[in-house]
């Protein structure tokens, strides 16, 4: 096997499947790509407390030209890890049909042309839908902007899932 320009060794079941010159697959067509289940379900699980921490950045980002009173006490770590758990089980109801449909989405556009399984063009998705249904339902810009940076961040972890077919 031929080296890339890299110097790593090219193999068959690449990230992106994308052969060096002068080398073609047996079949000269590209590879599917795997339904990416655990990243679905691993994005899907973590939506409930990304969103969270996003709501969490907005509230304190809108507070920044005074002063942000932060305090920190160990009662509240129990809270804090509940409040955890119920995101994930509630995100995770509320977020499972929209992974499901934008990796469904994006695994199918990636079979028929290579340059959509890149890592920025899922986040890109997974940012864009989100986006587009704040814009033209007029929601709160702190809402918005958590389910977008959501979106973006829940698709780069389904993205991690989805890798060629041997």
């Amino acid at each position: 096997m031929a080296g890339c320009r890299t110097g790593a060794r090219w193999r068959p079941d690449h990230d992106l499947a994308v052969a060096p010159r002068g080398r073609r697959f047996p079949e000269d067509a590209v590879r599917p790509l795997r339904f990416p289940i655990g990243g679905i379900v691993a994005a899907a699980m973590l939506a409930g407390p990304i969103f969270l921490l996003w709501i969490a950045a907005m509230l304190y980002y809108g507070q920044l030209p005074n002063a942000v009173p932060v305090s920190f006490d160990w009662n509240d770590v129990s809270g804090l890890a509940l409040l955890g758990l119920l995101a994930a089980l509630v995100g995770f109801v509320l977020a499972i049909v929209p992974v499901l449909l934008g990796s469904a989405v994006m695994v199918w556009a990636g079979t028929r042309l290579p340059a959509l399984r890149a890592g920025p063009a899922w986040t890109t998705a997974g940012a864009a839908a989100p986006l587009a249904l704040g814009l033209a339902l007029a929601w709160p810009d702190a809402l918005t902007l958590a389910l977008t940076a959501t979106g973006a961040t829940c698709a780069a972890i389904c993205r991690r899932g989805a890798r060629a077919r041997r």
